[in-house]
């Protein structure tokens, strides 16, 4: 895919609904100064510009289904202790700047797939995380905490915009969570597991895909319905007769979920212990 105008490396971190576009950032000498970029088949990489030149556009963390709605965060240029506020992006609006929580650091994490409904984080300055909701109509709105924890963290959000997903609770013990109509509904853990956490949802938040942790703590890629609860991916994948497959193969997260909920793509480790990306078809 080369490389952004004027930049040295690239890394892209979201696709459209039909890989024709994706969203990513450019890097100067020694992966510095990241800005926000976006690739087409037919333009290459292109930087991400604001009309404005008081902040830098340094990341672009998700894009909708038809590659015209990039999201992400900016940074001040005149105050480079300022914190992070999230952006919107389309062709004909340019740079929209969604708000920030007083005292933190705010960023877009995901979009859905019409563009129209953002996940958002804050980074609080006296500790911990806010989970957030941005809509066009609403603007920037808090969620809800899971009852009895202090901390939440909005990873990701279904392509049909309604369920956001990630965890509440501390960082060495999170809970995954689902907010949706019902407020934030906690997803529990594997069976005696230690911990979960939710990274990605079916398009309507039906199957959820994350990490959670067995017996011992140790991370396990994961998926969730309401069904079954958490089940630990490579245990179902054996089951369905990939045992031979998956020899000497361990599982640590899954990252994302196709909008059917049949296609988990994440990192593992293979028998000789380096780190690979994996693929898995549910049937």
């Amino acid at each position: 895919m080369g490389f952004p105008p004027d930049k040295v490396s690239s890394e892209a971190l979201a696709a459209n609904q039909d890989g024709s576009v994706v969203a990513g950032a450019g890097f100067d000498f020694g992966v510095t100064g990241p800005r926000a970029a976006r690739w087409s088949e037919s333009t290459g990489w292109e930087l991400i510009e604001g009309d404005s030149t008081d902040y830098s556009v340094i990341a672009s963390r998700g894009i909708s289904a038809d590659g015209n709605t990039v999201v992400g965060s900016v940074q001040r240029l005149d105050i480079p202790t300022e914190p992070r506020e999230p952006f919107l992006w389309t062709p004909t609006t340019g740079i929209q700047l969604l708000g920030r929580v007083p005292d933190s650091s705010t960023e877009a994490t995901n979009v859905s797939a019409d563009g129209t409904v953002v996940s958002v984080s804050a980074l609080l300055q006296a500790g911990g995380n806010r989970a957030l909701r941005w809509e066009s109509s609403s603007g920037l709105v808090m969620l809800p905490m899971l009852e009895g924890t202090s901390s939440c963290f909005a990873q990701n959000v279904s392509a049909d915009g309604s369920t956001i997903v990630g965890c509440c609770g501390p960082i060495n013990d999170p809970e995954a969570v689902v907010w949706d109509i019902r407020g934030a509904v906690g997803l529990g853990t594997l069976p005696n597991g230690i911990g979960s956490l939710a990274r990605g949802a079916s398009a309507d938040g039906s199957v959820i895909v994350g990490v959670a942790g067995n017996e011992e703590g140790i991370a396990r890629a994961a998926i969730w319905t309401a069904d079954n609860g958490w089940l630990d991916l490579r245990e179902l994948l054996v089951d369905l007769g990939l045992a031979s497959e998956l020899e000497g193969w361990f599982l640590d997260q899954a990252n994302v979920i196709s909008d059917d909920g049949l296609v988990v793509a994440g990192t593992g480790r293979d028998p000789e212990g380096r780190q690979q990306g994996f693929v898995a078809t549910l049937p």
